[in-house]
């Protein structure tokens, strides 16, 4: 999700991310910059293209893994991801992190992947959908934390279905949770905005 902090997969280096997914209609996405706290904030806006992989049976996803490829400014950083708890859409869940060379997931027997889905059904992994989005981000310090504050609007597209996505997420770099509840707070008080539970895998197939 460029605003994770990459690791190194080859060592089974993991990191409990820790984000708050909010729900918001697009038309606000362009009023955010001009609100506190993020008034006088440059963001960094990148587009992307995530691309999601998955066996046919959808074997990963019966595992509990997410297996993504994210492309932007000419780098391809291929993420996997282990679910974890989900609570009031809060999230937190392991990680593994490091850039490939393309569009080809790379899955050595060190992977956490490797270790639970068998080496056959792991050789029929093939892209399953993919999420185009134009993101803002914006990287907010406060007394009880540093927050990452990203703003997605695009689509998610899986075979001939598409599925528009708009939606803020809180991800925590430093500090104590609370900061990312006092931030997404402070944001719901001047414009409306819904908890979100869902991913943007979850769009693609539920």
């Amino acid at each position: 999700m460029t605003h994770e902090t990459t690791h190194s997969l080859a060592s089974s280096d993991e990191a409990n991310e820790i984000e708050l997914k909010l729900e918001i209609d697009p038309v606000w996405i362009d009023h955010l910059a001009a609100m506190p706290p993020l008034s006088g904030v440059t963001p960094k806006i990148v587009d992307q293209l995530s691309t999601y992989f998955d066996t046919p049976k959808q074997d990963l996803r019966a595992a509990g893994f997410t297996l993504r490829i994210r492309t932007a400014g000419g780098r391809h950083v291929q993420t996997i991801k282990a679910v974890g708890s989900a609570a009031a859409g809060l999230f937190a869940r392991p990680e593994w992190e490091h850039d490939v060379a393309g569009l080809e997931p790379e899955l050595d027997p060190g992977s956490p992947i490797s270790a639970i889905v068998a080496h056959d059904r792991l050789r029929t992994v093939r892209p399953a959908f993919t999420v185009a989005i134009k993101r803002r981000q914006w990287l907010v310090t406060r007394d009880d934390g540093t927050v990452e504050i990203v703003a997605d609007t695009g689509c998610v597209t899986a075979s001939d279905r598409t599925t528009p996505v708009s939606e803020l997420e809180f991800e925590l770099k430093g500090g104590t949770p609370t900061a990312i509840f006092a931030l997404a707070r402070n944001l719901g008080e001047q414009i409306p905005v819904r908890l979100g539970v869902l991913t943007k895998g979850s769009a693609a197939i539920g």
